[in-house]
């Protein structure tokens, strides 16, 4: 297959995105589900449409604030980089090196940036909100992730089926597994679970687990054994059927956030949205702000600089959270020390000195 330029730069902009913005939306546990044995054709698939819908975004927004989009423009220079004239020197054809380094490389950061951070935000509004466990269309595939972390109970369909167990904080799961050796052999398996791995051709079968403390059974009258070792491998193959117990905290619904801590939790994912989202605005001329005198006087400065500059003023954002993580409660902040809220101010005023006498 010959692979020009045009088509490695339609494969950038078409299926790239895509893959990044399902590599961030797949977290945790619900990561197993990618795997590198997926047929190419079935993630390319899986990557066009949110690549679509991230250009079609993309497109709007930097349309509007950073640069005027012409449609033939994008035509023509597509057309140009499937030209083989335009690798040579000594031709009037514009230099590939000058249509890549234009407003392509620009835009590309944009799209794989914008990629990023939408999927990102997506798992955490699907998460948070607690989205495929209400709606069936949203849930991952990982089926065991939902099976192994207790919050299969908290389906509709088992929700009848609870016990008082409901207010309390799960923890592990504790397994019964019983594995088949031979046709006339089966072997019971109890542990603590640590880990899993799925089955890289059909992720709703395991490919092994991985347990600890494990203790085993050969006949029904048998006494437990203990299985030396850190932890004990089970392939999934030889898994007849899995009894399944949730381990849950002595502390009941305390352990809950309290209104406060999820507002604190969404006022510091908003500050780190914002950091984040304000770094391309360092790099990238936005012309919705390019008419501020300031602005334009800002973009003249040295890359490095600005790096700076945008580094600077994240660490004011520090002041805006004075709060840490509480280590005697779980997911809970407390207020932090006034020395340390101190010493972040000493460090930031220094930071800003440096600034001031260094680019000015």
């Amino acid at each position: 297959m010959n692979f020009t330029v045009g088509f490695i730069a339609l494969f950038l902009m078409l299926v790239l995105p895509g893959m990044i913005f399902r590599r961030m939306y797949f977290l945790g546990e619900f990561s197993k589900q990618l795997s590198t044995a997926e047929p190419i054709v079935r993630t390319i698939t899986y990557a066009v449409i949110p690549s679509v819908v991230i250009q079609i975004i993309c497109v709007f927004f930097y349309d509007k604030l950073v640069q005027t989009i012409d449609l033939g423009e994008v035509i023509d220079f597509y057309k140009k980089l499937g030209n083989p004239l335009i690798y040579f020197k000594d031709d009037d054809s514009i230099p590939v090196k000058e249509l890549i380094f234009g407003n392509f490389i620009w835009y590309s950061f944009v799209v794989y940036f914008f990629s990023a951070l939408f999927g990102q935000f997506s798992y955490i509004l699907v998460r948070r909100l607690r989205l495929d466990i209400k709606f069936k269309i949203l849930r991952f595939k990982n089926q065991w992730a939902y099976i192994f972390s207790g919050e299969i109970l908290t389906f509709s369909k088992f929700k009848n089926n609870q016990d008082s167990n409901n207010n309390l904080k799960h923890l592990f799961p504790y397994l019964d597994v019983l594995v088949k050796k031979s046709d006339s052999e089966t072997i019971l398996y109890n542990g603590y679970l640590k880990d899993y791995d799925l089955n890289c051709n059909n992720i709703q079968e395991l490919d092994k687990i991985y347990l600890t403390q494990t203790t085993r059974y050969k006949e029904s009258n048998s006494e437990p054994k203990e299985v030396p070792g850190d932890f004990f491998i089970i392939p999934g193959k030889e898994i007849k059927n899995i009894n399944v117990h949730y381990i849950y905290s002595e502390n009941e619904a305390e352990i809950e956030k309290s209104w406060k801590h999820r507002l604190l939790s969404l006022y510091k994912a908003f500050l780190v949205f914002l950091i984040i989202f304000s770094l391309p605005m360092y790099f990238i001329p936005f012309k919705a702000l390019m008419d501020w005198d300031l602005y334009s006087i800002f973009f003249a400065i040295v890359w490095y600089k600005k790096f700076f500059i945008w580094f600077v003023t994240n660490s004011l954002y520090s002041l805006l959270f004075p709060f840490v993580n509480d280590s005697e409660k779980e997911s809970y902040y407390k207020w932090i020390s006034w020395r340390r809220y101190l010493g972040h101010i000493l460090t930031i005023a220094i930071y800003v000195l440096i600034m001031y006498f260094w680019l000015f």
